[in-house]
């Protein structure tokens, strides 16, 4: 999967990675599990909101790991 951030996301994204120790794409990844794990159910909402978390579900599942 590949997600395009904004310019002012992506430099902070990169800014906290590199204070956590990790790369940017292993910081998303790890941001990502912990906020789908700390959510017991799924988000209620429109269809949109559903298919973002489903989308966000798959996305965690990819994760590369070192």
């Amino acid at each position: 999967m590949i997600v395009e951030v904004p310019e002012k996301l992506e430099a902070a994204l990169k800014a906290h990675a590199k204070a956590h120790g990790v790369s940017p794409e292993d910081y998303v990844c790890e941001v990502l599990e912990r906020e789908l794990r700390s959510s017991e159910a799924p988000p209620k909402g429109s269809i949109a909101d559903e298919a973002r978390h489903a989308r966000q579900v798959r996305a965690g599942s990819d994760c590369r790991r070192n």
